[in-house]
């Protein structure tokens, strides 16, 4: 009886003795999966629940025309986000859609959506306003310093593009988009000269994802943009502007367009393609003949179309993107080039008949 006892009790031992080994070894080779194959997965999972990464963004260059005044420029501005997971209570739910809408001015659906994005309390972070101003700004975070809400309102620093001379040499300047980035003119050909190195802000957060001390904090300084310096002035470019807008306006005329060079040096003074556009609204449609055509179209996808068209249209410098018959301009060149041969002087006189007949072809003056 002992004899059978002690064999079973080995028995037993032995098969215990293996299941532990083989967990073991299946512990063994599992740690060791982790830490080779899944390891760049893991390190970036467990990056992103303990760090936060903001991005700072740089300035971006301002440009200037010949005599030093501003075309365009790039200012500070916020976008606010806000934390629901730290709306514990409704009292603080209230006061946060309260404070938010009455400051970014909310309408009674945008103010709906915000109520439902504060109930999504399983989020840490949600954009509720982009790009708005220091002022609103402010006034955002005093309410929320009263009412003890900084863990649920939060700021990110980022800029907006303003053209203080609003649609003064649009089709030359460009504009930006929403990203900061230059969509057309000058903003998009030089966008590598001007758009800077934006920096970060990495901050270690708790087990609760709270924001640990700055001690714990590393930043990236964001590099500006470099500025430019047009050779458009601005006086001149008002005045040629002025002129094609009234001749445009005078004959209903589809578009007008001007350069106005140094012959001395070929710097270009002035350069306007119209219709034109404010570049603080680049998505709006200025010329009127335009507006009233887009009015009378009826068919929702016809003016839809239409209307890209049209944007599109005044976003356009019809003098360096497209081509055209001289005609008349080229009488410049070729009575500099006969005074420049002596072949005429200041005095010599021409009788025109009406027409030349050049080879087969008959060329009337007007």
């Amino acid at each position: 009886m002992n004899a059978e006892f002690k064999k079973g009790m080995m028995k037993r031992i032995l098969i215990l003795s293996v299941v532990i080994v083989f967990l073991f070894c299946a512990d063994g080779a599992r740690i060791l999966y982790l830490q080779t194959v899944r390891t760049g997965a893991l390190a970036g999972k467990a990056q992103s629940q303990q760090l936060y990464d903001t991005e700072v963004s740089a300035m971006r260059g301002t440009i200037y025309d010949s005599e030093g005044n501003v075309l365009a420029q790039s200012a500070t501005v916020w976008n606010v986000f806000i934390d629901p997971f730290n709306i514990t209570t409704e009292e603080k739910r209230n006061l946060v859609v309260d404070c938010l809408s009455e400051n970014l001015k909310l309408d009674e659906e945008e103010k709906g959506e915000l109520v439902e994005n504060t109930k999504k309390n399983k989020l840490r972070y949600i954009v509720v306003a982009k790009k708005i101003e220091n002022d609103i700004k402010e006034n955002i975070a005093a309410f929320s310093a009263e009412h003890k809400l900084g863990e649920i309102i939060g700021f990110e620093q980022t800029t907006r593009r303003y053209y203080p001379h609003g649609s003064l040499a649009s089709s030359v300047i460009g504009f930006t988009g929403n990203d900061n980035q230059g969509l057309t003119g000058v903003e998009s050909f030089y966008e590598d000269e001007l758009k800077g190195t934006n920096g970060r802000i990495v901050t270690v957060k708790d087990a609760n994802s709270n924001k640990l001390p700055t001690d714990y904090e590393t930043s990236i300084e964001a590099v500006d943009g470099n500025s430019l310096v047009l050779t458009i002035n601005q006086t001149i470019q008002y005045y040629l502007e002025k002129g094609l807008r009234t001749t445009m306006e005078e004959y209903k005329a589809k578009g007008a367009y001007g350069v106005v060079m140094d012959c001395n040096t070929g710097a270009i003074l002035a350069m306007s393609s119209l219709p034109d556009f404010d570049c603080n609204e680049p998505y709006k449609i200025t010329y009127s003949k335009t507006k009233k055509q887009l009015k009378k179209i009826k068919d929702k996808k016809e003016k839809s179309e239409a209307q890209s068209a049209a944007i599109q249209n005044q976003w356009r410098n019809f003098t360096v993107s497209d081509t055209y018959v001289p005609g008349s301009v080229f009488k410049t060149f070729m009575s500099c080039a006969a005074l420049e041969e002596n072949v005429v002087n200041l005095d010599t006189s021409y009788t025109c008949t009406g027409s030349i007949q050049v080879k087969n072809y008959k060329m009337h003056c007007h």
